[in-house]
């Protein structure tokens, strides 16, 4: 009489098959998961581009990217990471706690910072405005950074809405043009001397393979947020777009002159 079950050979042959199919699917899923995320991401920008909206339909300007000069309670700051004072999303009527634990359209899914100042820090890891358009107070940064201090901007005076930068997904939760040059080049050179400005990024250019990083941002910085090495942008007339990290880099040429540094950067 023939016993019932399977044989050893079968059992592993089972296994084989069980184990190639995992190995095939694990890629595709993980990309599905990614997908999903840029997804979200690109949803949450697009939400608090509506809030935007309103703002601007409120007070007839967008909101200061930061104050630094306060320092009050209404800061989501770490001292040891941070700069002081409140940001564009708390003029939004966005704001959180400094350590936000509860999901937030202020938070990119696809965040992928470890250490706890960071990991749940709304500063770090999400989304930035473009000083060059959403500004600091007139007096209230050093010298070096005077080009991006002045009144609220009024969308009526940007010369090409819809090819400038309002927010994208971003080391810092603001970020100028020059954060996507490399360290070492004299344009940058000449800003830098603060440890939080100095160690905001654009996730996924290039460029951050060449600049020093905190240990916890290369990861994000360097191999990016979505596939492909993208960033979701939204743009001062309201639309979205994902775009190559790498085609919203600014070069440098000679005698003062950039590429790509306006109308996509600098109004």
């Amino acid at each position: 009489m023939r016993k019932v079950g399977f044989t050893l050979v079968e059992i592993i042959v089972v296994i084989s098959i069980v184990a190639l199919i995992l190995t095939i699917m694990f890629p595709v899923l993980s990309s599905t998961r990614n997908s999903a995320k840029t997804i979200l991401c690109q949803n949450n920008i697009r939400q608090i581009g509506t809030i935007f909206s309103l703002y601007h339909a409120d007070n007839d300007c967008l909101p200061y990217a930061t104050n630094i000069s306060p320092v009050s309670a209404q800061t989501t700051n770490d001292a040891s990471v941070d700069l002081p004072g409140p940001r564009w999303f708390y003029y939004l009527g966005l704001m959180p706690d400094r350590y936000a634990q509860q999901k937030s359209i202020l938070q990119c899914p696809s965040k992928k910072y470890s250490e706890p100042k960071f990991k749940h820090n709304i500063q770090w890891g999400n989304y930035g405005v473009n000083w060059s358009v959403c500004k600091s107070p007139r007096f209230s940064l050093a010298t070096r950074y005077r080009e991006f201090e002045g009144k609220q901007t009024k969308l009526t005076s940007l010369r090409n809405p819809s090819k400038t930068l309002l927010l994208v997904d971003s080391g810092y939760s603001w970020i100028a043009w020059f954060h996507t040059i490399a360290d070492d080049h004299p344009t940058r050179a000449i800003l830098t001397g603060n440890k939080t400005i100095d160690q905001i990024y654009l996730p996924g250019a290039s460029v951050n393979w060449s600049n020093t990083l905190w240990l916890d941002h290369e990861e994000d910085a360097r191999l990016g947020r979505h596939p492909g090495k993208t960033v979701n942008c939204l743009f001062t007339d309201g639309h979205s777009e994902n775009r190559k990290a790498d085609d919203l880099v600014v070069q440098p040429l000679n005698h003062g002159q950039f590429v790509n540094r306006s109308p996509l950067w600098k109004p």
